[in-house]
């Protein structure tokens, strides 16, 4: 395991904070952070497009980060090389880096907040734990679907929704009880990736790039288009609390250019396109305490 540090300016100092984004009693403010994994972590600002590089690395490809609040740490599963996979550990505090391996757990990564446990869906194996302190991963239960993608965690009813292509020609998600391991499949070829949960109402989203934004009901697999859109690629949204927005990143016009992201204002569903050749997937936004 390689151990990198780095120093760099606050985290803090990137946004200034409107009244809607700081809380005046716990003193959190609310953050926006890209993983590019040619460049490094970056810090966006929502509201103009703009971003700063917090710590700089060189990986082949990562994913989506996860966030261990209890330790103020990212963990950012992928392709550390071309042949290594596993995932990074970056500690929020002090930018250290840390590399840890693992063939079987290398995307697809989703923390259950209460009880610790971070969960790596691999299409293809199943369902795994992972220690994210020393890499090694268990078995939970096995399941082999075509492709499948990040879980999302509804502490409300203990279980992971994972979105993905059931099978070659099905799409949909499915539901996994983390109590008794049983797994229900829905099929829904409008909503089968970049599920987002607003944690205020409970209520479901999914982003289409070339169809819209839907509410997806879990229970039912039905959902509803909120707001249509048509863009070349877009990713996995990042519910921002203050605002009540939906951040979007991806390709806002084709696959050669125009890279950056969208903002969803959940009230009135108004979409904003923002411009950002660094920052263009791999989003996650964050509560963190003020300094």
């Amino acid at each position: 395991m390689k151990t990198f540090t780095f120093l760099i300016a606050s985290i803090f100092l990137f946004n200034s904070c409107s009244k809607d984004e700081v809380d005046s009693q716990t003193q959190t403010v609310s953050r926006v952070l890209s993983n590019n994994s040619e460049q490094g972590l970056y810090e966006v600002n929502t509201e103009t497009g703009k971003s700063v590089l917090l710590v700089g690395y060189n990986y082949h490809e990562m994913y989506d980060p996860v966030l261990v609040k209890s330790d103020d740490k990212l963990i950012i599963p992928g392709f550390l090389s071309s042949e290594m996979k596993g995932f990074i550990s970056v500690d929020l505090n002090t930018m250290e880096v840390k590399e840890l391996y693992n063939n079987d757990c290398y995307k697809n990564f989703e923390l259950n907040p209460i009880t610790g446990k971070m969960y790596c869906n691999n299409s293809d194996k199943g369902l795994y734990e992972v220690n994210i302190e020393t890499g090694q991963s268990a078995l939970l239960i096995s399941y082999d679907y075509y492709e499948m993608y990040k879980p999302l965690f509804i502490s409300s009813s203990n279980r992971l929704i994972i979105p993905g292509h059931i099978r070659n020609d099905i799409r949909g998600f499915i539901s996994v009880d983390l109590t008794t391991m049983a797994i229900t499949e829905f099929q829904n070829e409008d909503c089968w990736k970049n599920l987002v949960l607003n944690p205020l109402n409970g209520k479901i989203y999914s982003s289409n790039y070339n169809k819209g934004l839907f509410e997806v009901n879990i229970t039912t697999g039905e959902s509803n288009l909120l707001v249509n859109y048509d863009y070349g690629e877009l990713y996995k949204p990042a519910f921002v609390e203050e605002s009540n927005k939906l951040v979007i990143p991806g390709f806002i016009k084709n696959l050669s250019d125009s890279k950056g992201f969208i903002t969803i204002d959940l009230k009135d569903f108004n979409v904003t396109e923002l411009l950002n050749n660094d920052c263009y997937k791999n989003f996650i936004a964050l509560q963190l305490k003020s300094s």
